[in-house]
């Protein structure tokens, strides 16, 4: 039978197991859970202005560090890019 460990890495109160190549969490409360999915988004970001993406709208290949991440679908663009785009929109009244 697996059991749930004490765990350092996160905090005293959070426990896991291993399954196989897989790890299994468990918190003691939502706002331990926020606090380490909140690291781990700050991690990914890190790792993600650390190389090189390509932007969807000029083509051009720049650091992730100059992208803007849209909320919702997830995409991405560069903010050159994306600050055209809405200057463009409200000059021409697209946008209200």
């Amino acid at each position: 039978m697996d059991q749930f460990l004490e765990s350092d890495a996160f905090a005293a109160s959070t426990k896991f197991k291993r399954l196989g190549d897989r790890v299994e969490l468990r918190f003691s409360s939502g706002t331990q859970f926020q606090q380490v999915y909140d690291e781990a988004m700050l991690a990914q970001r890190r790792s993600f202005n650390q190389e090189e993406h390509e932007c969807g709208i000029c083509m051009r290949m720049l650091l992730g560090d100059r992208f803007f991440f849209l909320q919702g679908c997830g995409h991405c663009f560069c903010t050159e890019c994306l600050h055209q785009l809405v200057t463009n929109a409200i000059e021409s009244g697209r946008v209200d």
